[in-house]
């Protein structure tokens, strides 16, 4: 995992503009379907990046990118599709399994406080 590149709030607002500009251009160019798909997928992988979790923006192309080829270039849907759902999926484990859990301090405190609040 690479360390976070901005906050949240910013890596928040970020992947927002690049979804409002993504959102203009498509209605622009008026390609609704299947260029939702990346100005949906494009702005995730961003903000992901952005807040350092690289496998997450990885799955998120993978999936986005991978169904909006499928839409616009004619491949075989039902081959593809479920190809890229299994990659994710296996993305996903291999990252759960692969990584060890580190507790961060904010974390704790963040269960702690709201362990407190079920308490009251």
């Amino acid at each position: 995992m690479i360390h976070q590149f901005v906050s949240k709030h910013r890596a928040h607002a970020l992947s927002m503009a690049l979804f409002f500009v993504g959102l203009a251009i498509i209605s622009f160019t008026d390609t609704w379907w299947p260029g939702i798909l990346l100005g949906v997928g494009l702005p995730l992988a961003i903000r992901q990046l952005l807040l350092g979790r690289l496998y997450d923006c990885f799955v998120t192309l993978i999936i986005f990118a991978g169904i909006f080829s499928a839409f616009s270039f004619s491949i075989r849907k039902d081959l593809l599709l479920p190809i890229i759902f299994l990659v994710s999926a296996l993305f996903i484990v291999v990252r759960e399994f692969s990584e060890s859990y580190q507790h961060i301090e904010a974390e704790d405190e963040e269960d702690l406080n709201h362990e407190i609040e079920e308490e009251q």
